[in-house]
This record gives C-alpha cells, sequence and structure tokens, in this order.
C-alpha cells in the first residue's frame, strides 16, 4: 500500500509541475528544453490517466499519441538538453522519429503530416 501511496504522491507532483510549466509555455513562444523535458515526462506519467491523451506536447509540435507509445521519442526525451541547441533542433528530431516509426508500422505518412505541427 506505501508503493501505491509513494507512486500515486510523486504523480501529483509531476502532474502539478507539468501543469504549472505548460501555463508558463503557453506565454511563452520558445520553450527551453528543460521545460520541455518536464512536460513530457509528465505527459508520460499522466498516461495512465488520461488514457494516453497529452495535448500539452501539441504546445512542441509533438503528436502525443504517437509520442506516448514510442520507445524512440522517450529516448530522446531523455536525453539531456544539452543535447539540443534548442527546442527547434528537439522538433525536428522528433519530425524524423514519427515517420520513422511510422514506416515500421506499416503505416503511410505523407511528409505534410507533421507540417502541421505547431511551430515553437
Amino acid at each position: 500500500m506505501t508503493g501505491t501511496l509513494q507512486t500515486f504522491t510523486w504523480l501529483t507532483a509531476v502532474i502539478v509541475t507539468g501543469i504549472c510549466f505548460s501555463n508558463l509555455a503557453d506565454t511563452l513562444n520558445q520553450p527551453s528544453p528543460k521545460e520541455f523535458l518536464l512536460i513530457s515526462n509528465g505527459c508520460i506519467a499522466e498516461q495512465n490517466l488520461r488514457h494516453g491523451k497529452c495535448p500539452k506536447l501539441l504546445l512542441f509540435g509533438v503528436d502525443a499519441s504517437l509520442y506516448l507509445y514510442n520507445p524512440s521519442y522517450k529516448a530522446i526525451i531523455s536525453e539531456s538538453p544539452n543535447d539540443f541547441s534548442n527546442i527547434v533542433q528537439m522538433r525536428e528530431h522528433m519530425v524524423q522519429e514519427t515517420h520513422k516509426f511510422a514506416e515500421q508500422k506499416g503505416i503511410m505518412l505523407s511528409d505534410s503530416y507533421t507540417s502541421h505541427w505547431p511551430k515553437p
């Protein structure tokens, strides 16, 4: 029971942090990679609570439904923020991974599929 309580407490803290940073990101044109990291990790934690939906990721041009179930995306997010000079570079990497993931799953995506994502 203690483990469940600790997990719930941790998830609550992550969700609150994600909401706070989400509100901050709404006011800034280009969130830092650190903010992106916190919100993305919060979205992973929220996956069970919101059935895999994380609209906050759209602020960063990330297709949440592919991201939440794609280990390549999780690996990108867990990299040090110093590995990406800015959020635009991280977004470009995410777009590449989206097309790669779709190809591996036999899903045909046009180049315009990711072009409609919001630009940071």
